[in-house]
C-alpha cells in the first residue's frame, strides 16, 4: 500500500509543477500512452499489409 502512495505523491507532485490538477495531468498521461499504442498498431498493420502485398 505504501508503494502506491508514495507514487500517488510523486504524479500528484508533477502534475502541480505542470499547473494541471492531478485528474488532467493523468488524463493526459493516459492519452499519450493511448496515442502511442495506436501509432505501434498502425505501424504493425501497415507492416503486416506490405509483406501480404509481396506475397501476393
Amino acid at each position: 500500500m505504501r508503494r502506491h502512495e508514495s507514487e500517488l505523491v510523486k504524479v500528484a507532485r508533477e502534475a502541480k509543477q505542470a499547473g494541471m490538477t492531478y485528474g488532467k495531468y493523468v488524463g493526459l498521461m493516459w492519452q499519450q500512452e493511448w496515442q502511442q499504442e495506436q501509432k505501434k498498431e498502425r505501424q504493425k498493420n501497415e507492416q503486416r499489409n506490405i509483406e501480404q502485398g509481396e506475397r501476393a
